[in-house]
């Protein structure tokens, strides 16, 4: 039950949610994942988004210079702390286990492609755990 809530307010943590808007789900998770941690919030990452960005910025290099552009026109100059996002994350990845073990994926199989341990996916398949 407390993930649940975790998830729902990551979902509806409103700077995770403009950024999902201007460059799509992927990309936020992408960018969110290679932050560095806020200082004293381990939950929070911390983000600043240059007003111009260059090629070889960090975001640049993680999403593509298109992309990273299209964040800098819109909030450059802003220094962002989303949520870390590891709820939501874990949840998206449960969903696509689930979904594949449905279609006829074995335990190993999605063990090897998650990259997670065989217990963890009868966990996810066959239990009732959130991550």
């Amino acid at each position: 039950m407390m993930n649940e809530d975790i998830m729902n307010q990551e979902m509806n943590d409103s700077i995770f949610n403009s950024i999902e808007m201007l460059i799509g789900r992927e990309n936020a998770l992408k960018l969110i994942s290679q932050a560095p941690n806020s200082s004293k919030r381990s939950w929070r990452r911390w983000v600043y988004i240059p007003k111009k960005i260059k090629e070889s910025h960090w975001i640049a290099t993680a999403l593509g210079y298109d992309v990273a552009q299209q964040l800098a026109d819109n909030m450059g100059g802003t220094s962002l702390q989303p949520m870390n996002g590891n709820n939501l994350s874990r949840k998206l990845r449960n969903n696509t286990i689930k979904r594949l073990a449905m279609r006829g994926c074995s335990v190993q199989e999605l063990a090897v492609s998650m990259n997670l341990s065989q217990r963890t996916i009868q966990y996810v398949v066959y239990g009732d755990y959130d991550g």
